[in-house]
């Protein structure tokens, strides 16, 4: 079975984000912060896409996709708790709801972290035409 090209490159965008995802949310259970290997690992995974998806244009899409999609699975998986009425009390579910802002925050958007996948995702291109043309 052959997909076509727009499924094949929405199904690696949608890979891609759950990778990111989950390195993210591995680095925020155990720590509030991004550390260097958890950027390497960002950085690696976004090679990986950018080397199947080979053209900028649709790096860069894929991009923005990536990045709207983990924000979301993080802000839901870190949320779940009150999404699954485990929490009694409204006030401590608006601390997690504030708590889980500041994290995403923190480790999304004020760190080096866009720009880690981003670069990632670009210089998986270059390797991909690299290969495309050997």
């Amino acid at each position: 079975m052959k997909l076509s090209p727009r499924t094949r490159d929405f199904l690696v965008v949608i890979g891609w984000a759950l990778i990111l995802s989950s390195i993210i949310l591995q680095s925020l259970y155990i720590r509030e912060f991004l550390t260097f290997m958890d950027l390497l690992a960002l950085f690696f995974a976004s090679v990986f896409a950018g080397v199947i998806l080979v053209d900028a244009e649709r790096i860069l899409y894929g991009f923005v996709g990536v990045i709207v999609l983990c924000l979301l699975l993080v802000f839901l998986c870190l949320t779940l708790p009150i999404a699954l009425g485990k929490l009694q009390s409204a006030d401590l579910a608006q601390a997690l709801y504030g708590a889980t802002l500041i994290m995403i925050f923190r480790s999304m958007l004020a760190t080096a972290t866009p720009v880690v996948v981003l670069i990632g995702g670009l210089v998986g291109g270059a390797l991909g035409e690299w290969m495309r043309f050997r």
